[in-house]
């Protein structure tokens, strides 16, 4: 593989390189993810039911034309959520981690509310606020909100709202057939049948799904951080009402990759991740670890 991707930096005329299970492209703004045969599985899987759903509407063409735009939006949002850098965190090599261990955690005060960062020791760095370590991709992610196999990343900072928007034209694409169905003249063969039960299937499933992440967002929560209850009560990420929650989830502008590169691998761009490392410095060396600046 490495021969491969000498060839495509070649001809992008760009740098790729790995962090964990992640292979970063395209200078680190795009990512290929540890299960990127499912997020092609999903691509084909959504092209059979595509296939099925126009042979049953084939002689209704306003609805065959709706229907391949919600198509087209599907693809391109699987896309971008699937291979959209999530939100990585720079690791920091072991060698220039000092010999000093250094403390499990440290305590960081957000709007008040303590916060507890525990050091990951296979990226040598204390994980962001709202960042977890994550297994399957092997490296830490900045606001963490699960790790989705399908789409072969995680779903975090950088693609959460990319996310929402995947359930939210599944869950319209769904119910759009769906009511197509049920108001046709009849059932003719198994396809319709077919059809009809699958999107009821993606109906309800992408219903809840849709459901249960916008009580998220107009909490400023996350998944994660739902499911461990780490936040208690009172959640210092909140913006203290539900409208503002809700308008800083659509406006608030997408933070820039700390791991996309310009020219050479090490020139990491800075973002919201690098100003927090800047004001626990005074708390790490306190413990003999180095300075978490990122460079």
């Amino acid at each position: 593989m490495g021969r491969f991707w000498d060839l495509f930096d070649t001809v992008t005329r760009t740098k790729s390189f790995a962090i964990g299970n992640h292979r970063l492209i395209l200078n680190g703004r795009a990512t290929i993810g540890p299960n990127f045969i499912y997020l092609c599985g999903m691509f084909a899987c959504l092209g059979l039911l595509v296939f099925l759903i126009l042979d049953v509407f084939s002689n209704r063409i306003i609805t065959q034309i709706i229907f391949l735009v919600l198509v087209k939006i599907e693809y391109l949002l699987l896309a971008g959520v699937g291979c959209t850098e999530p939100g990585i965190v720079p690791r920091k090599t072991a060698s220039s981690a000092e010999s000093v261990t250094p403390a499990p955690s440290i305590e960081t005060i957000v709007n008040g509310v303590k916060i507890d960062r525990k050091w990951c020791y296979t990226c040598n760095l204390y994980r962001p606020s709202r960042g977890k370590h994550c297994a399957l991709c092997n490296c830490c992610i900045d606001k963490f909100d699960h790790h989705c196999v399908w789409l072969s990343n995680c779903i975090a900072e950088r693609n959460y709202r990319k996310f929402f928007f995947l359930i939210t034209n599944s869950m319209m694409m769904s119910l759009f057939v769906l009511i197509s169905l049920s108001l046709g003249s009849g059932f003719e063969g198994w396809k319709s049948w077919a059809a009809l039960l699958l999107s009821f299937s993606l109906s309800l499933i992408t219903g809840n799904l849709f459901i249960y992440h916008l009580k998220l967002i107009l909490r400023g929560s996350t998944s994660y951080e739902t499911v461990r209850g780490s936040l208690g009560e009172s959640n210092p990420f909140s913006l203290g009402d539900w409208r503002a929650n809700l308008n800083a989830f659509l406006s608030r502008p997408t933070d820039p990759s700390q791991v996309a590169v310009e020219d050479k691998p090490t020139n990491w761009k800075r973002s919201r991740g690098a100003k927090e490392e800047e004001e626990i410095t005074s708390l790490t060396n306190e413990f003999g670890a180095e300075d978490p600046n990122v460079p």
